[in-house]
């Protein structure tokens, strides 16, 4: 937590250093605001779910429907610098949850959440800058082709053994800083430092690197490496000393004491 409320902080130091400099600098570019938004429904018909042991309904011919908006500004302090906040919410029925009520009452539920608050700064020539930094919490995308399944560096697990798939939602959201360098033409190489938010251990930190290169303008080759939980905020969580997570016992006749070994998150 303490990690996650210094990087906040510097966010917001950051933006307001950015805004108090285009002030004194009267031909600095001022102030843009640019807003974008978007919405979506599915609606759909589960024709044969089968009994449903929790609610203890049958599942067939129920009818499914979610509604999902977004918001997001992005604050352009110069031709270099901006901020993006952007927020999300979710709306969706749940499924029947009784047999015994006429008629059948049905939670809807309303989810609003952040879906991204990042600072970046660019390097270099304007229109086509080396080095990019982007620092808060972000989306990221590594494949611009996939649509609804793949983006797994950040969504795999060591130990245990995990691939954590969202239909139709191939990228990632990552607390940390990011750094995007382009030394050559058709090389670009990210660096992303990263906070678990949701993955055990949380409030670890995890290093990925990725590369990728065109070639002839029509292949492009890449590789991807992610270290997770690098920097453990507590060694007891990263590694647990528990029963389920023993994967050697070593027996000393001499001493009658066993030295036991367990299985890290990290890898």
């Amino acid at each position: 937590m303490a990690c996650r409320r210094t990087l906040l902080t510097a966010i917001t130091g950051i933006a307001l250093g950015a805004g108090m400099c285009q002030g004194g600098d009267s031909s600095a570019v001022q102030l843009k605001l640019t807003p974008s938004g978007f919405a979506s429904m599915e609606f759909g018909e589960i024709v044969r779910g089968g009994f449903n042991k929790k609610t203890l309904k049958n599942m067939d011919n129920t009818w499914m429907k979610q509604i999902i908006s977004g918001l997001s500004i992005d604050a352009a302090f110069s031709a270099r610098s901006s901020l993006t906040i952007g927020l999300e919410m979710q709306m969706y029925n749940d499924f029947p949850i009784s047999i015994t009520l006429k008629p059948e009452y049905r939670y809807l539920y309303f989810y609003p959440y952040l879906s991204q608050a990042e600072f970046a700064h660019a390097f270099g020539n304007v229109a086509n800058p080396y080095l990019k930094l982007s620092l808060g919490y972000f989306p990221f995308k590594y494949n611009s082709d996939v649509r609804n399944l793949g983006e797994y560096l950040f969504r795999t697990g060591t130990y245990p053994q995990y691939i954590y798939n969202n239909f139709d939602f191939p990228e990632a959201r990552l607390l940390g800083i990011h750094g995007s360098y382009t030394p050559m033409k058709n090389l670009k190489i990210d660096a992303i430092l990263s906070s678990n938010l949701q993955w055990y251990a949380v409030g670890d930190w995890n290093l990925a690197v990725l590369a990728s290169e065109k070639i002839g303008g029509f292949i492009e080759l890449g590789a991807g490496v992610s270290l997770n939980s690098i920097i453990s905020q507590d060694s007891m969580l990263t590694t647990p000393h528990d029963p389920a997570t023993v994967y050697h016992i070593t027996y000393n006749e001499t001493t009658r004491k066993g030295d036991s070994s367990f299985y890290s998150f990290k890898g």
